[in-house]
């Protein structure tokens, strides 16, 4: 049903925007004021690099990219990226 109304309030968009461009042929002005809601849509994701999977933890690896993280959002009002780790982002040979 929701397809059925963006559909139809397209369509009239449209007849009115051509109906707006013959006037402005015509010399005359005209405008076309459009609204609508988007859903908001964010996503993270995480990427390992080649070196996740083979880390010298013994010999005490550190400051080693183990991977990356994408993120994305269309929020009008902004977003935020919390991260944590366990033992405080701290590489812990158990």
């Amino acid at each position: 049903m929701n397809t059925i109304k963006s559909t139809l309030a397209l369509v009239a968009a449209v007849a009115m925007f051509a109906s707006a461009a013959n006037a402005a042929d015509n010399g005359q002005s005209a405008s076309l004021e459009l609204r609508g809601t988007v859903a908001v849509n964010c996503t993270i994701s995480i990427t390992p690099t080649a070196k996740a999977t083979n880390l010298d933890i013994l010999n005490g690896e550190k400051d080693t990219l183990v991977g990356v993280a994408t993120e994305s959002c269309n929020s009008g009002n902004g977003y935020t990226v919390q991260l944590t780790s366990s033992n405080q982002g701290s590489l812990i040979n158990k």
